[in-house]
């Protein structure tokens, strides 16, 4: 299960992230249903997505630290995801979704990163695999990083998993093993064994 302590969001040193450093909120969908005559872009969440969102939204509700902006794939599963997250996030929350989001690679979503103004510290993207688990791989500095969590999303980057990392430096110097993974959840670990 993650624990208050594992969702507070503060450093190595037991202190809450400096504002200076940019945190980045990285989200799979959670489960979708089966095609069922449905284009993949219309899948909609399944009974179980639903519970996995509101699992995930619930532990992203005791984070010290909030996304300023969301970026969301204007998919169906992605959109239902975002609607279940909203209530944790504060209203003022900027929401933006991004056609190429949908199955973006790695590199789109890094340059997506690379483009935010300095103005904005603490961005979320919800988006699709193997996009998502490519770029936390590509991003994480592996000896920065929190073991379990990296090894976690190496594994598999399931449905519903949230990834956090953390970087420090402007968004244009964002690159390969530049940022820290400093937490990383799946659904079952904040609903217990489905």
């Amino acid at each position: 299960m993650v624990s208050k302590t594992d969702t507070a969001m503060t450093g190595k040193d037991g202190q809450n992230v400096p504002e200076n450093i940019k945190v980045i909120f990285l989200v799979r969908h959670a489960k979708a249903s089966l095609k069922d005559g449905l284009d993949d872009f219309s899948r909609p969440l399944c009974p179980k997505g639903r519970k996995q969102a509101e699992g995930v939204r619930d532990a992203i509700a005791q984070f010290q630290t909030e996304p300023q902006i969301v970026f969301c794939s204007p998919s169906v599963r992605t959109s239902e995801t975002l609607d279940i997250l909203l209530p944790a996030l504060p209203v003022q929350t900027e929401v933006t979704f991004e056609e190429f989001l949908y199955l973006a690679s790695d590199a789109q979503m890094l340059e997506l990163l690379k483009s935010i103004g300095e103005e904005t510290n603490r961005v979320m993207i919800i988006a699709h695999n193997p996009g998502l688990e490519n770029l936390i791989l590509a991003l994480a500095n592996a000896n920065k990083s929190d073991n379990k969590s990296y090894k976690q999303v190496k594994e598999k980057f399931s449905p519903g998993a949230v990834a956090v990392m953390l970087f420090n430096g402007k968004w244009a110097e964002l690159a390969k093993n530049s940022a820290e993974l400093a937490l990383a959840f799946r659904p079952k670990d904040v609903l217990g064994d489905e």
